[in-house]
């Protein structure tokens, strides 16, 4: 992998000296697949495990947008939530929650690229219910609050 990792080094450090828009993003994006590379190379858990929390996964994966439980999770793979929690973790180095919140951020992003929906509307479509708690997530997030991104 380090190959791999060197590359993204530098591919994030071209795409800020060229200071393109969006730069800031492109480049955090080469540094997350870093993390990536660095975490698949140094850690291991067991394929089984992870293939025991892959339906809650892939639920994730296409339902991010609701309001999911780590309850409710744990219970499509047959395990206790605690054990769900900590074996995500182990994955994917990240909480459910946390990953869960990193997508809808994600998808709000792109909402918001595409200059179609409010605010209030990009809220209610990536699952918050108040406009309010999903503005404050998306700028601790992201570093800029929905109004001004783009």
């Amino acid at each position: 992998n380090y190959t791999a990792i060197l590359k993204e080094f530098q591919k994030a450090e071209k795409l800020w000296k060229q200071k393109r828009t969006g730069y800031e993003y492109a480049a955090m994006s080469a540094l997350y697949k870093i993390f990536e590379l660095m975490q698949t190379e140094t850690s291991y858990v067991p394929s089984n495990k992870a293939e025991i929390i892959k339906p809650g996964y892939e639920y994730i994966s296409e339902h991010y947008t609701e309001n999911l439980s780590v309850e409710q999770l744990a219970k499509m793979c047959n395990i206790s939530h605690t054990y769900f929690k900590e074996v995500f973790t182990s994955v994917y180095n990240t909480t459910p929650k946390s990953y869960i919140i990193h997508l809808k951020i994600q998808y709000a992003c792109e909402l918001l690229k595409s200059r179609r929906y409010t605010i209030s509307e990009i809220a209610e479509i990536t699952g918050y219910q108040n406009v309010y708690y999903f503005s404050r997530t998306f700028k601790k997030i992201i570093g800029v609050a929905p109004s001004k991104y783009v």
